[in-house]
């Protein structure tokens, strides 16, 4: 049994309750600025890993969000941010998938 696994048994949550929690967490707080993008983009391409291929919508829409301010995107200047044009709006959609 993995220790995510463990972990869900002990709290009574599914293991996709336990990814979209996370990345809830990590969007909320980029979102108001108590965590900052390096730690939240690191922390869902760890997580990503251990999800194996049952990729929960919340989860993988946090992920993507940080994905996209990776890089400077084909047509772009240097002068924009890919961090608050695309990350900041795909996150706030992914808050709205939570009730």
């Amino acid at each position: 049994m993995s220790d995510v696994d463990e972990f869900c048994l002990n709290e009574h949550i599914s293991r996709y309750e336990f990814y979209d929690a996370c990345a809830l967490h990590l969007a909320k707080g980029h979102l108001d600025g108590t965590l900052n993008f390096d730690l939240c983009d690191g922390m869902v391409n760890l997580l990503i890993g251990l999800v194996q291929y049952d990729v929960p919508e919340i989860f993988m829409k946090v992920f993507e969000a940080f994905d996209q301010g990776e890089y400077t995107h084909r047509n772009d200047s240097s002068q924009i941010d890919p961090r608050i044009v695309y990350t900041i709006p795909l996150l706030k959609e992914a808050m709205l998938l939570h009730p």
